[in-house]
């Protein structure tokens, strides 16, 4: 096509010019009759100028016959390096177009390739989930399966890969599951004070978890003050919170139990259901049953109320935001409090379809809120603001906690754990539990600590990650060849583990 536009152009340029030569001509040859006349009157009866005329006449003829060759041969040159260049251009552009056709096709082969080592991926971790009664080979299976995912540029955290490696990591572990077990009540706070795990339970006593050697000893027993049964215990800022059945209130050191300040007198007539200390641990706050909601000073060796609310609902959970040094208040309904020190209080109101459920610290300012609706928002404390951290399934968020890098775990009613990552990091992880925890905590590195009501801590990891890398650990090996032809069935033996 370009071609052709070329040469209509040429030809346009052609007829132009032929035209112009053409009247040229005309006026030429008319302005050589009238000189030939003219010269022919004056040379008649004159010989000697006749003859002297004859022969300028004959070399004028040839000169203008050698220019005009002259002026073909350049002219004709110069087509042929015009049509040169031009198949050259045009050599050019079949070059680059079947260069392109070649890089396209090139692309889509490696799509396809990458497509079926993906799905090639998902088929060997779920093939995994089937082999019973090797471990070993099971692990290296599903180390192998996340490898080639790897290698497939796809979602290192697909759901078939994270049940496939989190399994073999239970059989794996099977004999000794890493975590504690039979603890005095089931934790209802954990915390992480330097590098030992702080686990509370409603018994009052305050257990140190040693990681790894999974060894446990009492760091502080306030028990008596819990009562011997249905009292509550809630972990504050160097303060252990107690809740009788009789709605009294006891402060006690988590250095050794003892007592701080009492009030065996409170205006609480229902469970008191939370409590939570404002920084330094000189003020707290108590919410029962009934939604109210009660602001206390320590005052020497007793509590003195200052304020106190009715709020919309139940008062579910209270949590400390530090950088405002406000506590939050989750009531199961879409409106949260907000309290300060000196017995204030604010309200602000999610939307209707994002009533409150349970509630979290997370990044400074701010206060993570899971909802009924399966959604984690966070709130700016400070000026009140919002933003959606996590869609969620639809399902409610029944207990999440945050890290201090922005990543959010959370348990939803089905009892799946979803552990979200913050914007560019990995796709969120989704793990079925067989039970939904009173408390999550992030401990080191890709490590989730989960305290439940059947009196144990359990440790998970959050990434297909850090379980490829436990599992290394614990195997120690690579498949054999006829492992690797039983199990994995094609190609050539490769190693999974990092050496």
């Amino acid at each position: 096509e370009r071609k052709a536009q070329a040469s209509h152009a040429e030809a346009d340029s052609l007829r132009a010019e032929l035209e112009r030569s053409s009247l040229a001509r005309f006026q030429a040859e008319r302005q050589k009759e009238f000189a030939e006349t003219y010269l022919d009157n004056l040379m008649k009866g004159n010989e000697e100028l006749k003859r002297v005329y004859d022969a300028e006449k004959a070399a004028s003829n040839e000169a203008i016959a050698q220019a005009v060759e002259a002026k073909k041969q350049t002219r004709a040159k110069e087509a042929a390096l015009k049509n040169e260049q031009q198949a050259r251009t045009e050599e050019k552009a079949q070059r680059d177009l079947a260069d392109a056709r070649a890089d396209s096709i090139t692309v889509e082969q490696q799509r396809t390739d990458e497509a079926n080592r993906r799905l090639q991926a998902s088929k060997l971790a779920q093939n995994s989930l089937s082999v019973r009664g090797a471990p070993q080979p099971r692990a290296l299976m599903a180390l192998h399966a996340l490898r080639t995912m790897e290698r497939a540029g796809g979602d290192v955290h697909k759901d078939e890969l994270v049940r496939a490696l989190q399994g073999s990591l239970e059989e794996l572990e099977r004999a000794s599951p890493p975590g504690v077990d039979r603890l005095g009540a089931g934790p209802r706070a954990l915390r992480m004070q330097g590098s030992e795990l702080w686990a509370l339970g409603n018994d009052g006593k305050l257990l140190g978890i040693e990681q790894g050697a999974w060894s446990k000893r009492v760091v502080a027993d306030a028990s008596q003050h819990a009562g011997t049964s249905g009292g509550r215990a809630f972990l504050g800022s160097g303060v252990l919170l107690l809740a009788d059945l009789e709605h009294a209130i006891t402060v006690c050191s988590t250095k050794d139990g003892a007592v701080i300040a009492s009030a065996q007198k409170t205006t609480h007539t229902e469970d008191i259901t939370a409590m939570a200390t404002f920084s330094g641990g000189s003020a707290l706050v108590s919410g029962d049953r009934d939604g109210n909601l009660v602001v206390w000073a320590v005052d020497g060796t007793t509590l003195r109320m200052v304020q106190q609310h009715k709020a919309s609902g139940t008062v579910r959970t209270l949590v400390h935001e530090p950088r405002t040094d406000r506590i939050v208040a989750v009531h199961g309904t879409e409106k949260l409090s907000i309290l300060s020190k000196d017995g204030s209080l604010s309200t602000i109101a999610l939307s209707d379809a994002m009533r409150a459920h349970c509630i979290a610290p997370g990044t400074p300012g701010e206060v993570y809120i899971g909802t009924h609706s399966g959604t984690v928002v966070a709130l700016d404390v400070a000026d009140r603001s919002t933003r959606t951290l996590f869609a969620g399934n639809g399902q409610r968020v029944e207990v999440l906690t945050a890290a201090t890098d922005g990543r959010v775990a959370l348990v939803d009613a089905v009892r799946a754990l979803s552990v979200v990552f913050p914007g560019g990091g990995p796709s969120p992880l989704h793990l079925p539990l067989t039970g939904i925890p009173n408390v999550l905590l992030f401990g080191p590195g890709d490590v989730l600590y989960l305290g439940s009501e059947d009196r144990t801590v359990r440790r998970v990891l959050t990434t297909t990650k850090g379980m490829a890398q436990w599992i290394c650990t614990l195997v120690g090996r690579e498949l054999t060849a006829t492992e690797w032809d039983q199990y994995i069935g094609e190609g050539t033996p490769e190693s999974a583990c990092d050496k």
